[in-house]
C-alpha cells in the first residue's frame, strides 16, 4: 500500500511538472503539490442500531494522527473569488476508547478479554474536494469545499500490544462524503493550510457483539478531521 501512495504522489507531482510548464504569468490558474498531516476521529451518527431490544453506551472515540499528499488547483474568477479544487492520497487513523479492556473474536469466533486502552483503526482513502474560495486579504483566503472520498485500500484495526494491525471485518468503509474548510495563507511560492472536514454521510458499518458473540446490530458513524498542509506553487 504504501509503494501505491508514493506512486500516486509521483503522478501528482508529474501533473503537477507538466501543467505548470503550460501557465504564463497572466494564467487564472494557480497550481499546487502539498503534503498534509491531519487528527482524525469518528463520531457517532446516533443511538439509533437496527437492534430494538437492548441500549448501549457509546463508547468515547479518539483522534489518531496520519498523513496525505497531493496537489491543488485554483481558477480566479475576480480579484476577490476563486474556485478551489483539490485530490489527495490520505492517512486516515482514529481510535476507540475501552476502559482498559477490549473485546475481541479468537479463532473460534468466541469473544475473549485484551488489555488494552484503545482500538486504533486506520485507512486509506483518494479524496477529491471542488468548492469557492474567497481572498480576505491579498495573501490570506478562506475555502469551502464539498469533498468525495473512497477507500482505496482495507479498513485496519490494531488492539494494544496484542493484536498489530489486520484487516476489520466488523468495520468498513467504502466512501464518504462531507463539507470542508480552509483557511489559506500564502507566502511566496509557499502556501499553509488549515483545514477542517466534518462528514455528513451516516456509515452503518460498526458491528457489535454481545458477551456470546451474538451481532446486536450496526451503529451509525461519521468521520471528522483536522487538516494543516504545507505546499508549493508557481
Amino acid at each position: 500500500m504504501k509503494i501505491n501512495i508514493i506512486l500516486s504522489f509521483i503522478f501528482c507531482i508529474l501533473i503537477f511538472h507538466f501543467t505548470a510548464k503550460a501557465q504564463s504569468a497572466q494564467s487564472p490558474w494557480n497550481i499546487g503539490i502539498h503534503i498534509t498531516g491531519n487528527a482524525g476521529k469518528m463520531l457517532w451518527a446516533g443511538e439509533n442500531v437496527n437492534n430494538p431490544n437492548f441500549s448501549l453506551t457509546f463508547p468515547q472515540t479518539v483522534f489518531r494522527l496520519g498523513y496525505g499528499m497531493g496537489f491543488s488547483a485554483s481558477y480566479s474568477v475576480s480579484n476577490r473569488f476563486y474556485i478551489p479544487l483539490s485530490f489527495d492520497i490520505i492517512n486516515r487513523k482514529f481510535a476507540i476508547a475501552t476502559g482498559g479492556v477490549a473485546m475481541a473474536l479468537d479463532e473460534d469466533f468466541q469473544l475473549i478479554p485484551i488489555d488494552a486502552d484503545h482500538i486504533d483503526y486506520k485507512i486509506n482513502q483518494a479524496s477529491l474536494a471542488l468548492g469557492i474560495g474567497f481572498k480576505l486579504f491579498e495573501k490570506i483566503g478562506l475555502e469551502v469545499l464539498p469533498y468525495y472520498q473512497i477507500a482505496i485500500s482495507d479498513q485496519k484495526l490494531k488492539i494494544g500490544k496484542v493484536i498489530d494491525w489486520r484487516k476489520s471485518d466488523f468495520f468498513k468503509q467504502s466512501h464518504d462524503y462531507g463539507i470542508s474548510g480552509n483557511l489559506k495563507f500564502i507566502l511566496d511560492s509557499f502556501y499553509l493550510k488549515l483545514g477542517y472536514q466534518y462528514g455528513l454521510k451516516a456509515i452503518e458499518e460498526y458491528s457489535a457483539f454481545d458477551a456470546n458473540a451474538l451481532p446486536l446490530g450496526k451503529f451509525q458513524i461519521k468521520n471528522t478531521m483536522g487538516l494543516v498542509s504545507l505546499g508549493y506553487t508557481l
